[in-house]
């Protein structure tokens, strides 16, 4: 990745290494936002915590050059997410990644 990646491109370039890197994720959903990635991940490899834990990334150019911030949340919590407390700016979800399972 370079400086010159828009944030979906970046968005989209972390999912890709996310997914491969870890093959208990089953599907990723990114947050459209002009300066930041935010990216869901729903993965097998948590547990059900009935609470959304955003995790935040600095920017890290030239790999990285956008802040991230990242939510893991297990297959029955995303299930569960419309009676979950959500961070703002996680309301219009786009999946970038489904393993089809």
């Amino acid at each position: 990745m370079t400086a010159e990646h828009s944030v979906e491109v970046t968005a989209k370039l972390l999912a890709a290494e996310h997914s491969s890197d870890d093959p208990t994720i089953c599907e990723i959903f990114w947050a459209p936002h002009p300066t930041e990635v935010r990216l869901v991940e729903i993965t097998n490899s948590i547990s059900d915590k009935g609470e959304v834990l955003p995790f935040r990334f600095s920017a890290d150019p030239p790999d990285v050059p956008h802040e991230t911030v990242v939510v893991m949340l297990s297959p029955d919590d995303w299930k569960r997410r419309d009676d979950l407390d959500w961070p703002d700016g996680f309301e219009n979800l786009e999946r970038v990644f489904n393993r089809g399972n």
